[in-house]
């Protein structure tokens, strides 16, 4: 897949005909995997190739830049990983600015979209662009190019968002999570040193870094996998301050990878997140928390028997 960054300054123009998709991406969700399948389906009907257009700032903080950050599922490196999955062959970013935001909806496809040679444009009922989001998917039926507007895709009843999303794992709801995006919600990131307490009482952890940038799923102990060095492995995740040991101010990510004794300090891994297993507890003594640290295990290998790992973490 080739990643093409596009500004107004640097319009490309493409003599191949191009079936694309256009919208923010955030979380790359089932609802957005339907965008990128409509796009990919009319390619290959068509024998031409396809992409995917998005904006890099997010919009919202270009448009209303006094708001406080905004945290996202996914940074744009992560999406673009993930979407050289999908058979994309390219992923057209938008250098987003304030001069793009106040365009024309007219002159948005006259400088952007017509050079790229689109054939075919997929959205969402829901996409707006030009001044205001005053562009609607009815204005880009009037070019020629063939347009596919798609419902918005439901989970129990409501549409599915990257904000639904957010939600759902601001609530622990990782099961849910993982229908609306159709795969495990992920964290990457270097292992970094800690302050070894697991190590101590025989539950030694593996800390993670993450960008302030990522949204954390709520606070408390999950069931899931880590991927390091290629190779998978149960996990049991805790996203929290440490309350038994009273050792850190800001959240941590560390996981007990079960059966593992590798020293990985600097080494990226990942944590796929399946089942919360209950919240964060401050305990009386140390013997307590080796107890009930014994019992996580004890379920977390429960929630393993008999399943495959790569299954568990594969995209639907």
């Amino acid at each position: 897949m080739e990643v093409v960054r596009l500004s107004l300054e640097d319009a490309v123009e493409r003599k191949e005909a191009l079936a694309l998709c256009i919208g923010y991406f955030d979380g790359l969700h089932i609802g957005h995997q339907a965008l990128i399948n409509s796009a990919r389906d009319y390619a290959r009907e068509h024998g031409i190739k396809c992409g995917l257009i998005t904006f890099d700032p997010d919009p919202i903080k270009v448009i209303h830049p006094s708001s406080e950050d905004k945290k996202h599922l996914y940074m744009m490196e992560d999406r673009i990983a993930l979407g050289a999955k999908m058979e994309l062959d390219y992923w057209f970013i938008l250098d987003f600015t304030r001069e793009m935001s106040q365009m024309d909806p007219k002159d948005f496809v006259q400088k952007i979209l017509l050079p790229l040679n689109v054939k075919h444009l997929s959205c969402g009922s829901d996409f707006r662009f030009g001044f205001k989001g005053s562009g609607k998917p009815e204005l880009l039926k009037q070019y020629n190019f063939e347009v596919n507007v798609l419902e918005l895709v439901q989970y129990e009843d409501a549409k599915i968002s990257s904000t639904r999303i957010i939600e759902a794992l601001n609530q622990g709801e990782i099961e849910q999570v993982t229908q609306m995006l159709g795969r495990p919600y992920h964290l990457s990131g270097p292992v970094i040193g800690g302050n070894r307490q697991g190590q101590k009482i025989g539950f030694p952890t593996a800390n993670l870094y993450v960008d302030d940038e990522y949204v954390l799923p709520k606070q408390g102990v999950y069931i899931g996998v880590a991927q390091v060095k290629n190779e998978l492995y149960p996990v049991m995740i805790n996203i929290g301050h440490n309350l038994t040991f009273n050792t850190r101010v800001h959240l941590s990510i560390e996981g007990n990878i079960l059966d593992f004794n590798q020293v990985i300090y600097g080494e990226v891994i990942t944590y796929h997140f399946l089942k919360f297993l209950r919240p964060e507890l401050k305990f009386e003594s140390i013997d307590d928390l080796v107890e009930r640290m014994k019992q996580d295990e004890l379920a977390t290998r429960s929630y393993f028997e008999g399943k495959d790992l790569i299954a568990q973490v594969k995209m639907v």
